[in-house]
């Protein structure tokens, strides 16, 4: 089997056995009282890039994570241990040079009422949250234009920090052998290109693999890879403390199941009853605390 294949193979592994998602399952979308009714009425949903989301270890953490893989890869081969540091500078350097991948992420949670969701994502716990139909939402993301190499990725984020080194281990030690194999004078054009293929599954599925502090947000995430952000409209807005930019996605109102509003919510949800006429709005079980 070739390069090519095998990390195709193991991508294959990855998403079926990690990464997807069950179709059958609800999602939930967190936000304030004053974003839901822009959301419902505009049938839009915004989708920010990562660099404005609340985790600081974005793109971070994924590398703590491929460091400690590669020094227990040198522990287990008759690779000289003083190349440690070769390895981390051509994989930072690769790494960096691939990231204008600039991802646009839309945050979803599979915890229907989470009192740490209510407190992280709405204004002092006040909000709603939408719960989407699965299959209608990933259906309605997917038909906004996608073109050329632009790509529309979903999937769960993984927390477990045994688990992420299982998705990461196999081509993190391909990168080591290319680079390896370059350094002992091997066809380097070849090695070249499989380096970029490792580091670019890497990039990828980094975006699924989350700092375990986050655990609690159970989350599910919709990803825009390669997005031509000479060519599409992007917004701006400051998100906790840092300007960022969003990009506007069109949905279809019939992919909501129904609104549940958060245990302090007091405040009513105007919605459009010829779009929502029969739509469910529930209120939080969790106890309000004073």
């Amino acid at each position: 089997m070739n390069f090519s294949s095998a990390l195709k193979k193991h991508t294959q592994y990855v998403s079926e056995n990690f990464i997807d998602i069950d179709e059958s399952e609800y999602l939930y979308h967190y936000t304030s009282t004053e974003n839901i009714n822009n959301i419902l009425n505009g049938e839009e949903l915004w989708v920010t890039h990562i660099k404005g989301l609340n985790d600081m270890t974005e793109g971070v953490y994924v590398r703590t994570i491929v460091l400690e893989i590669i020094n227990e890869f040198l522990e287990t081969t008759s690779l000289p241990k003083k190349h440690y540091q070769g390895f981390i500078d051509v994989f930072n350097r690769g790494y960096d040079s691939a990231q204008p991948f600039s991802p646009y992420v839309l945050s979803l949670s599979k915890n229907k009422d989470s009192l740490n969701m209510w407190h992280s994502y709405t204004e002092i716990g006040s909000g709603v949250n939408i719960e989407f139909n699965y299959n209608e939402i990933i259906k309605d993301l997917m038909n906004f234009s996608i073109k050329e190499d632009e790509l529309c990725i979903f999937g769960n984020c993984i927390y477990d920090k045994e688990t992420q080194k299982e998705i990461l281990r196999y081509p993190v030690q391909l990168f080591v052998d290319a680079v390896n194999n370059i350094w002992t004078n091997k066809d380097g054009h070849i090695y070249e290109n499989q380096i970029e293929e490792a580091l670019s599954f890497i990039q990828t599925f980094s975006v699924f693999i989350k700092n375990p502090s986050f655990v609690y947000e159970e989350e599910a995430r919709i990803v825009f890879l390669g997005i031509n952000e000479a060519k599409i409209k992007k917004h701006n807005k400051v998100s906790y403390n840092k300007p960022t930019t969003y990009i506007k996605i069109p949905f279809n109102s019939s992919s909501i199941n129904s609104l549940l509003t958060s245990p302090s919510t007091s405040s009513s949800i105007k919605i459009d009853n010829k779009k929502y006429g029969d739509l469910k709005i529930g209120k939080s079980t969790i106890p309000m605390r004073y």
